[in-house]
């Protein structure tokens, strides 16, 4: 076995990082008497592809009864690449616990607790350098009271690895 690889205080296999896979996160706090929580431009550097788009309760949520959902577009509100279902990250309640949230990769979904799986819109997942993600986690009735969100974007970068 190579030993570059190998953790010698735990003994475990650990792979290098070999720039294949990035990702990028913000985590924002809800905004008061506001039904939605916006995490402003998430920029991807370089021209790549967009694996998975992952939002993830950090904070309990608190809100009036709704049913919560998330979208992701190149603009503020946008869908261009994840649409919204508006019960996608939980059906009809008054709060969500962290750690519960959806992704475009259907087994985050059910591992996070989320109510729906999302998928990438079609043809969306190719994208250029300085692309912009703009999640929005959307309450049906009422606003937010409490809680922060968490968004990730997984993408792997098309160029050589060398």
């Amino acid at each position: 076995m190579r030993s570059d690889l190998l953790n010698t205080s735990s003994g475990q296999l650990s792979l290098k990082d070999s720039s294949a896979v990035q990702c990028l996160k913000q985590t924002v706090d809800f905004t008061a008497s506001s039904a939605e929580i916006a995490s402003g431009a998430i920029i991807i550097p370089e021209d790549a592809v967009i694996t998975k788009l992952i939002a993830v309760v950090s904070t309990d949520l608190a809100y009036a009864t709704a049913t919560v959902g998330v979208k992701a577009g190149s603009a503020a509100g946008g869908t261009q690449f994840m649409a919204l279902d508006p019960d996608g990250l939980v059906t009809s309640s008054t709060s969500l616990a962290a750690g519960k949230g959806v992704s475009t990769f259907d087994e985050y979904t059910t591992a996070l607790g989320g109510a729906a799986a999302q998928d990438l819109v079609a043809d969306s997942a190719k994208v250029d350098g300085g692309t912009e993600v703009h999640f929005t986690t959307v309450a049906s009735t009422g606003a937010f009271t409490a809680g922060a969100m968490t968004y990730i974007v997984e993408y792997i970068p098309l160029k050589d690895n060398v």
